[in-house]
């Protein structure tokens, strides 16, 4: 359903149309209410479905009918980078790291390997 712009020189309006224009969102509601308008509409950029819904939660008012509204969302994991490590240095408590490397026996070579080279 196209919007079409009706000059009625609100400033509310004027930017409602520009936002929509800029965003290249559209209305896709064709559901009209009791009196034959389209008080609650549904923008989107992309194709969406909109009809009567026949079980709404709540008790229905003339005004606004219960839509459903379908809608494809298609996702190829681009959108969301990689979480990284975030290593914090400079909370590191780095006299208590220097008392645990002075105490190791480095002249203990098999030690060595075993706890730093092996798996």
């Amino acid at each position: 359903m196209t919007v079409r712009n009706f000059d009625d020189g609100n400033p509310g309006v004027e930017s409602l149309f520009g936002f929509l224009n800029i965003t290249d969102l559209k209305q896709f509601n064709r559901i009209p209410n009791g009196n034959g308008r389209y008080l609650d509409l549904v923008f989107s950029n992309s194709h969406c479905l909109v009809s009567r819904n026949s079980s709404p939660l709540t008790k229905e008012d003339i005004h606004h009918p219960a839509l459903s509204v379908q809608l494809r969302i298609e996702y190829d994991g681009s959108t969301f980078s990689t979480p990284r490590k975030i290593r914090l240095f400079r909370k590191a408590n780095y006299n208590d790291i220097n008392e645990v490397i002075a105490g190791i026996d480095w002249y203990d070579g098999d030690w060595v390997i075993v706890t730093f080279l092996m798996p």
